[in-house]
């Protein structure tokens, strides 16, 4: 009998405790110079305090707009009354700060019989709309239960700025576009903290675009873009993309290109300053599909799946990589780290540990090796590394045309037919660079496709193995090789023809 008295007693003090820890951060709220509101408050309020609450955001940003208080604390749960959700327009207004209570988080839906039972679930709407230049923060606020054609969970019209910042949670919205948020063409939005999780795009009979986010969107602090889907493009983000500073994208899908990021267009995709994409999946692209794509600042592509081709980056230009960079464990049946139309690396960035599982090009696929003319159409230089690839084909660490500059790296690479190292159909070797350490059946350093060619001005070829012939180099019958300096020697082939050197005949 004492233990369960005991117990009782415990449990009514913890409840009295968090119910006065509540209490005092709405008293400490209270104090503060904002509007507040709440579903039972009333517009003919002032909204100065949470004791005279105003009823709906529209009439709140409405006062803050025309007045100097640009705070609006949301209490409890608020819904949207039309199909277009909640408006917020400050009329060109300074930015205000929407927000609920820390540890309390406002909760904003749609009311899901609004319409009545006969509308289905892809008629009830958004949750939030921003018009005009609207600047707002968000903060302490959860969006959720938006069904609609554009931006299920917050749609943000031309020449608006939103910043999605701590504690702010999307989830459960679905749209045919952004799913979670939706950016027009003039609008911008900066996530700097907060969670875009659980989202749909493009769940209908036509592909859609960002199962997270659509739009002009920079990502960045601890914002973290998950496990959001699209029928379509972009299974975390659709748009134009900078994703930095710590930010990470992860476990999203896309049934067609760009299981985290799809750059639209001809844009740009940028990632830099530890930010991470990892564990998404598509059909190409598997971290990210884009135009042009820049990687520095110790950024991280990981762990990506495409089930086609790139599982870790498939860029239709140019990829540069610098400053530390790494895709790392990415897999494809083609092009598991990347594939792309040119790549630069440079400042000790590296491509490892990805893997090839159907085809060629490990660590790296070289989609057109000659767009214009015979130049390579990848360099490396500055100690950039290409390490511990495999395919099942042919070239472990890559099937390029290549220039390797400056104390750069290939090695340790394997692939189950030709080319441990690199298959290409030109190969120039400079400046210290070194092609060690890989492993095949035909070419364990290097092979060299037919009317290919191998110039080496400096560095190393060595300790390189193939099981039959061309432990370093396997020139097909037209392939030249040249050498002015440097060595290929200590490699090893199993048939004993062609250790170092084989030419087909």
């Amino acid at each position: 009998m004492k233990k369960n008295l005991f117990f009782v007693l415990a449990v009514f003090s913890l409840a009295f405790l968090c119910c006065a820890a509540y209490a005092d951060d709405v008293k400490q709220e209270n104090s503060e110079k904002a509007y507040f509101v709440k579903s039972n408050g009333k517009d003919t309020n002032d909204g100065r305090s949470i004791e005279a609450p105003l009823k709906t955001i529209e009439k709140a940003v409405e006062m803050a707009s025309k007045g100097v208080i640009k705070k609006i604390i949301v209490i409890g749960k608020i819904q949207a009354n039309n199909r277009d959700g909640i408006i917020i327009d400050t009329n060109g207004s300074s930015q205000i700060l929407i927000t609920g209570i820390k540890d309390s988080p406002a909760k904003f839906t749609t009311a899901p019989d609004f319409f009545g039972k006969a509308k289905q679930d892809s008629d009830i709407g958004r949750v939030i709309s921003i018009r005009g230049n609207s600047k707002i923060v968000f903060e302490h606020v959860h969006i959720t239960g938006g069904n609609v054609l554009n931006g299920g969970g917050l749609y943000i019209d031309d020449g608006g700025d939103v910043v999605i910042g701590e504690g702010v949670k999307i989830y459960k919205n679905t749209a045919y576009n952004g799913g979670g948020i939706y950016v027009s063409n003039k609008a911008f939005c900066t996530i700097v903290s907060g969670e875009i999780y659980n989202n749909k795009a493009g769940t209908g009979i036509t592909s859609g675009f960002g199962g997270g986010i659509y739009g002009n969107v920079l990502i960045t602090g601890n914002a973290v873009i998950s496990n959001n889907t699209v029928q379509g493009f972009g299974g975390g983000v659709s748009g134009n993309v900078k994703v930095t500073g710590n930010a990470i994208i992860k476990n999203n899908k896309a049934d067609s290109y760009g299981g985290g990021i799809h750059g639209e267009g001809s844009g740009s995709v940028e990632i830099a300053d530890n930010a991470i994409i990892s564990n998404n999946e598509a059909k190409k692209g598997g971290g990210v599909y884009t135009h042009k794509l820049a990687m520095s600042g110790n950024s991280v592509i990981k762990d990506n799946i495409a089930y086609e081709e790139a599982g870790g980056v498939y860029a239709e230009n140019i990829i540069d990589m610098t400053d530390n960079s790494t895709v790392i464990g990415n897999r494809s049946s083609m092009g598991g780290g990347i594939a792309a139309y040119s790549l630069t690396m440079s400042g000790s960035s590296q491509i490892t540990e990805n893997s090839a599982e159907g085809d060629c090009g490990g660590g790296l696929f070289v989609i057109k090796p000659y767009p214009s003319g015979k130049g390579a159409v990848v360099t490396m230089s500055d100690n950039a590394k290409i390490t511990k690839n495999s395919a099942r084909n042919n070239g472990g660490g890559g099937f390029v045309a290549l220039t390797m500059n400056g104390h750069s790296e290939i090695s340790d690479n394997t692939a189950k037919k030709n080319a441990g190292g690199v298959f290409a159909v030109k190969l120039d070797i400079k400046d210290s660079a070194v092609i060690k350490n890989n492993s095949a059946e035909y070419g364990g350093g290097v092979y060299i496709y037919k009317e290919g060619d191998i110039t080496v001005f400096d560095g190393k070829i060595t300790a390189n193995k193939a099981k039959f012939v061309g432990g370093g180099i396997y020139l097909e019958n037209g392939a030249k090789y040249t050498k002015f300096a440097g060595n290929v020697s200590e490699n090893i082939a199993g048939d004993g023809d062609g250790h170092d050197i084989f030419q087909q005949q």
